[in-house]
């Protein structure tokens, strides 16, 4: 229906060109119909979602897979459908829902699992895991597609000349590490703006 919305918009009122352009987002996407996974690269709509809200722990996400029903439920948190379709997928955290701590929601991203008890990933395979991103995709999720997002792709969202210099150093090499030992990921640097906004103690 909000892409329903937003296409009649822009029927009745005419496209948005340049760099002013107004970029729609649908916040809190949770489960899309199939067919709507393009629609998002069409109309130039940010699908904006919550990684940890894709944990599969029992506790958790048990009343939503209530809630929606088996044929929904395989839809659930389809990051590599609307990315596949073209489309920008944009990553938050829904804080305080749940953390606000970025390298839990990519941990989730990337393996679609969680830590049981025992240490073991769980469910075994990852939670319909042809969802799943790959860390680059989770990354951009994260950085430039948000900054594509609100029409600040020329400024920020990656790390180039000209841009503002907005950046985090960390502790390790997120491309040499396990999947599910993002989330022990530290900060040890946040440089804002050239700056140094925060250093680990």
């Amino acid at each position: 229906l909000a892409l329903d919305g937003f296409e009649a918009a822009a029927k009745s009122n005419g496209a948005w060109r340049g760099a002013g352009r107004r970029r729609h987002k649908i916040e809190h996407i949770e489960a899309i119909a199939i067919g709507d996974a393009g629609r998002f690269r069409r109309l130039d709509v940010s699908a904006s979602f919550q990684p940890l809200h894709a944990n599969p722990e029992p506790g958790w996400i048990g009343a939503w897979v209530a809630n929606l029903g088996p044929e929904r439920t395989e839809r659930g948190f389809a990051w590599a459908l609307v990315q596949r379709a073209g489309g920008r997928v944009v990553f938050g955290s829904d804080f305080p829902v749940v953390t606000i701590d970025p390298w839990q929601g990519l941990q989730m991203a990337v393996a679609r699992q969680y830590v049981g008890a025992d240490g073991k990933p769980r469910p075994p395979g990852g939670w319909i895991p042809a969802q799943r991103l790959t860390l680059e995709q989770s990354l951009a999720a994260y950085t430039l597609n948000v900054a594509a997002a609100l029409n600040r792709e020329g400024d920020e969202g990656s790390i180039e000349v000209g841009r503002r210099a907005d950046f985090v150093l960390v502790d390790r090499d997120l491309a040499a590490t396990p999947p599910l030992e993002l989330a022990r990921t530290k900060v040890l640097y946040t440089i804002v703006g050239g700056r140094t906004a925060y250093e680990a103690r």
